[in-house]
């Protein structure tokens, strides 16, 4: 949390918020770099912030994209923002480590 990774503890809740034109509808799309994709969809608060929590957990590691839009109520579309985001939920680790010259007992 704060690092601007989502790791494996974090994947499930991810929060996303922002702000808007109160009383609209935006729509917020997660997705990776092959096919996966989720979504959420929200009001605008009165104070003019809007916040979803998405799981991301079935998307790839890697970017994700988030592109959040927003409509009025009278079916204006805002500009839609689309932001990347670095994840990583795995390590890979090779063997044998370099420059490591002890051997396995």
């Amino acid at each position: 949390a704060g690092d601007n990774i989502i790791n494996s503890n974090e994947e499930s809740s991810v929060i996303i918020s922002g702000t808007g034109e109160s009383g609209s509808t935006v729509t917020i799309i997660v997705s990776d770099e092959g096919t996966g994709s989720v979504s959420q969809t929200t009001s605008v608060q009165p104070d003019g912030t809007w916040s979803v929590v998405v799981d991301t957990s079935s998307l790839l590691d890697g970017d994700l994209i988030i592109d959040a839009s927003a409509t009025n109520g009278i079916d204006n579309a805002a500009a839609s923002h689309t932001v990347e985001h670095i994840t990583s939920t795995t390590v890979t680790l090779n063997t044998p480590i370099a420059g490591d010259t002890s051997s396995l007992l």
